[in-house]
């Protein structure tokens, strides 16, 4: 049993859940850390959280937070496997 994959996998569930139970938050924590990401480190492809709507915003983190649960589906089965 590989424990590092098994920790792992319990921090993109973590990730994962808190997405899916404080979407708001999580978009207004984007929103508050969006202007230092796009000037100070040159990330424009945050512009997308505030140039289109709060809905697109969190339809766009459920899609995440299904990726997340996806990944951490995939880390649980390997870390059991080895």
């Amino acid at each position: 049993m590989d424990t590092f994959m098994l920790i792992r996998s319990f921090i993109f569930l973590t990730a994962g859940l808190l997405i899916i139970i404080f979407p708001k938050q999580m978009l207004g924590l984007q929103l508050k850390v969006e202007p230092f990401l796009v000037e100070k480190l040159k990330l424009r492809f945050f512009r997308y959280f505030t140039i289109n709507s709060e809905e697109k915003g969190l339809k766009t983190l459920r899609m995440f937070s299904g990726g997340m649960f996806i990944i951490a589906i995939i880390l649980f089965v390997y870390s059991i496997l080895n």
